[in-house]
């Protein structure tokens, strides 16, 4: 494909994004291959899930969301949620936060809407007397008799990490029987942990496949992630984890934001720093910056006017006045900037710049050599 139809396949979806601006949000759906994604909230996210701005993860899979605290992982995952929530292509869809860390204390409401709180629920399916995976056994159990249900089923399981074994709970009830004698007590219970994720997810990705659901482990870190190599440090799951996601995203804290108040810097939330090392959707290794804060999630719209700024499409003067055309007419400053994009719901126009940038990014990274089996259609 020549830049010039990449250019102009993007001025069209930009102008199908902003004819649909006003209309029900709805799930992309891939016509020609009949394929549904789920948003990520996100229009970067998306983009570099999908090279869509309007879909991330397409559904019957499995994703893996790796990363160190406060890096915005759980953020992600109930944006992602409320993203469904609010699409009528989801009605059908059961939403399930699995939160086997017992720390959600979220403004559910505030953050992610009254339809998200709503419908988003426990695996027990009783908000009022939640119940939470506690082993491994507990997540298989509760997943497959969800997907046997007739409704498919967007899954987030808050963390890995916080699930045990039966083989961990014994050897902590004979590590406590035996602590007052001082002997230690050893055990294989690291390796039965991974072995038991294996058999999971062999058994679970035909499943979410066949009912067209959709999957999200989140993982923790136990050192941090350098945002500049992703050195990984240690996540539990062993190598299955990878094998059966077919998406692997890992999360980093690549600046630490703050705001003066009474003379004093006060932290208001992140940049999280994601890189998507395994995408099958695609087969392309992507890496993209978005702030969360505390008060508000995720920021679309501000990641985006970085991007733009970062990939020279926009510019920005030595008193922070941004240029940003077609947009504005006026130069103006960034807060002020989210502000009218906000107010005058250009939204749409943003995302689709965004994405016409990015698929001119995407366009001068190809080869140009000739296909090695017939005409490229």
């Amino acid at each position: 494909m020549t830049q010039q139809r990449t250019i102009h396949r993007a001025a069209v979806v930009a102008d199908q994004v902003a004819t649909h601006a006003e209309r029900p949000a709805a799930a992309p759906v891939d016509e020609d291959a009949g394929r549904l994604y789920v948003s990520t909230g996100s229009a970067l996210l998306n983009l570099a899930l999908s090279d869509r701005v309007d879909g991330g993860y397409l559904t019957g899979k499995v994703s893996n969301k790796v990363g160190d605290k406060s890096s915005g992982k759980t953020f992600e995952a109930l944006t992602m949620l409320a993203e469904a929530a609010n699409n009528p292509a989801f009605d059908n869809y059961r939403l399930v936060f699995d939160d086997a860390e017992a720390a959600d204390e979220f403004d559910m409401v505030k953050l992610f809407g009254a339809k998200a709180a709503e419908r988003i629920l426990p695996p027990s399916l009783d908000r009022k007397v939640p119940k939470y995976s506690h082993t491994i056994m507990d997540f298989q159990t509760r997943v497959r008799r969800l997907l046997a249900a007739d409704e498919p089923l967007i899954y987030v399981l808050d963390s890995l990490d916080a699930l045990t074994t039966e083989e961990e709970l014994k050897h902590a009830a004979e590590l406590q029987k035996h602590n007052e004698g001082g002997k230690e007590v050893k055990g294989t219970y690291g390796m039965e942990k991974a072995k038991q994720i294996s058999v999971l997810l062999r058994l679970l990705v035909s499943e979410i496949k066949s009912t067209q659901s959709f999957v999200q482990i989140i993982s923790q870190t136990r050192d941090d992630i350098d945002p500049m190599s992703f050195t990984s440090k240690t996540r539990a799951g062993g190598k299955a984890l990878y094998f059966y996601c077919s998406y692997e995203e890992w999360l980093a804290v690549a600046q630490r934001l703050s705001t003066k108040v009474n003379d004093r810097p006060r932290p208001i939330g992140v940049v999280s720093r994601s890189k998507f090392t395994k995408n099958k959707a695609t087969g392309k290794v992507r890496e993209v910056d978005v702030p969360v804060y505390y008060d508000y999630g995720v920021d679309d719209i501000g990641s985006c006017i970085d991007f733009l700024l970062n990939e020279k499409q926009w510019t920005k003067n030595d008193k922070g006045f941004i240029t940003a055309t077609p947009l504005c007419r006026a130069p103006v400053q960034r807060g002020k900037l989210i502000t009218q994009i906000e107010e005058e719901e250009l939204t749409p126009k943003l995302h689709a710049l965004t994405q016409q940038v990015w698929l001119e990014i995407e366009d001068k990274l190809k080869l140009k050599r000739k296909p090695k089996y017939g005409d490229a259609c």
